[in-house]
């Protein structure tokens, strides 16, 4: 449009726009994340004033949604995710985008006990990484995290599902023990709730042999042990019980605050 005095042109609000957005992102690199966030969203707020800019605006809600999570505003940046997503999804070549706004969304909303929207989206966001060759590890955290909510719910078995699934894609990826550890404690932990205590003790010895090749992880270590003992206790196996206590309790000595 041409400038006939009564409005910046097309052109400038353009690029203005597009220095806000690189402050922006300056400013997320610095920590700075208020100020990120105010610049991503005045920057959408030029481009939805111009014409074909979808994907700009996209860019913006997302970069604020990252922005505003380290500021523990979860819900705003859940919606700022969800805005971002419902201007990708009908953009073609997208799919790894839209994928990054679901994934974005279950975590601030599984951060603020919103689970059952929490999974939602990361399953969503599951289905369309698997679509998208090299997003294994994604996909596996997409899976772990939804395992979490789905325990916060009490669908213990769902939530044993994802998290050996996780495992199972974690176990191809390289420098993951710490992950397949997580995997397997927090499988054990639901099989426990779900009464299959034989399965959970295999999962808390599998994660205790993982956490023991890596440093500094002898809390993870006695919570696998302490784990472990409690289903070998339930049951029968009490002398087994008690040697896992008693190791995790040797572990948690070691550890200020675990009194």
């Amino acid at each position: 449009m041409a400038d006939d005095g009564s409005r910046v042109p097309d052109s400038t609000s353009r690029a203005i726009a597009s220095t806000l957005f690189q402050e922006a992102g300056k400013a997320f690199q610095r920590g700075e994340y208020a100020a990120a966030a105010e610049r991503f969203d005045a920057a959408r707020a030029l481009y939805t004033t111009l014409p074909d800019t979808q994907h700009d605006q996209a860019r913006c809600l997302f970069g604020a949604g990252f922005a505003l999570i380290p500021l523990g505003e979860y819900a705003a940046a859940a919606e700022r995710f969800d805005a971002a997503f419902a201007l990708y999804a009908p953009l073609p070549d997208t799919q790894y985008d839209q994928a990054r706004c679901l994934h974005g969304a279950g975590l601030a909303l599984k951060a603020v006990g919103e689970y059952a929207a929490a999974v939602e989206r990361y399953d969503v966001a599951f289905a369309l990484y698997t679509t998208i060759p090299g997003t294994e590890s994604d996909q596996a955290d997409c899976l772990f995290n939804a395992g979490a909510a789905l325990g916060s719910l009490g669908e213990y078995a769902a939530a044993a599902d994802r998290f050996d699934a996780a495992f199972a894609l974690y176990a191809t990826l390289p420098d993951t023990q710490h992950d397949q550890a997580d995997c397997q404690l927090n499988a054990g932990f639901a099989l426990v709730a779900l009464g299959e205590y034989a399965t959970a003790i295999g999962r808390y010895d599998a994660a205790r042999a993982l956490y023991a090749t890596l440093p500094d992880t002898q809390y993870d270590q006695a919570r696998c042990l302490h784990g472990a003992g409690l289903a070998l206790k339930a049951v029968g196996e009490y002398a087994a019980a008690a040697e896992r206590h008693d190791a995790a309790f040797a572990l948690y000595t070691t550890i200020p605050g675990t009194e």
